[in-house]
């Protein structure tokens, strides 16, 4: 598995997107990858009766399930493409997503194997956001580029991605770290491997933003580990 392209379907569950915005392109995508033979795992974070009730995937047979508190996850990745999927999307020091923390792990987990760039793909119709970013999702669908609302350095990555850590200090264009550090007094998954608060950053890491092969914004200060991007509308 771990030098294929996986989809990880992070919390595919009305619990969190209550109108099932996206179980019609997780649908869709699971169907894709599983025509092609590429390995299909469920991050799920309730494993209760009630919790799989609420799991709203039609293919309810993945290659392997996980249990995942908080998006995260201790997958080997040595290809140098993954897709993710689910939800919620973005990190901020007040909306901490767990499909952002999937993606933070991937970075992680793929560069302990690789030192080939990786390429993360993110279907937006198989992804929910937050009530306060909805705009932005049906933006991008209908537009096929970012509404940038932040006046900064990096004003798409500063919004959506950056941080300056787990307690913040505002969106003021100097974040230094991807997504948010999952801590190990906030979840109950024992079998996690933690990271550190800086292991994914602007200093580790290269960050290069498209939507579709379309590049709107890159972070260059670190000189490797280059990770692409990609929202995908089509």
């Amino acid at each position: 598995m771990k030098n294929q392209h996986v989809l990880i379907v992070t919390h595919a569950s009305e619990f969190f997107d209550t109108t099932r915005s996206a179980a019609a392109g997780i649908d869709q995508i699971v169907k894709e990858f599983k025509a092609l033979g590429r390995p299909v795992i469920y991050l799920v974070s309730d494993q209760s009766a009630e919790g799989y009730r609420q799991w709203y995937t039609e293919d309810r047979s993945p290659d392997f399930e996980i249990f995942s508190d908080g998006g995260e996850h201790n997958i080997p990745l040595a290809a140098s493409e993954v897709t993710i999927v689910g939800g919620f999307f973005g990190s901020t020091d007040t909306l901490p997503g767990c499909h952002a923390l999937s993606m933070r792990d991937a970075i992680r987990m793929h560069f302990e194997l690789s030192q080939a760039p990786l390429t993360i793909h993110v279907p937006i119709q198989a992804t929910y956001f937050y009530d306060e970013w909805k705009d932005q999702r049906d933006y991008l669908l209908k537009n096929h580029r970012p509404l940038i609302h932040a006046d900064t350095k990096y004003p798409f990555a500063t919004m959506y991605f950056l941080r300056e850590g787990n307690d913040g200090a505002g969106d003021d264009g100097n974040e230094q770290y991807f997504a948010h550090f999952f801590h190990p007094s906030r979840t109950a998954n024992a079998n996690y491997r933690f990271g550190t608060f800086d292991d994914v950053s602007r200093k580790t890491h290269q960050f290069h933003f498209y939507v579709n092969d379309r590049l709107f914004e890159s972070i260059t200060e670190s000189s490797k580990q280059p990770v692409h991007i990609k929202l995908e509308t089509r």
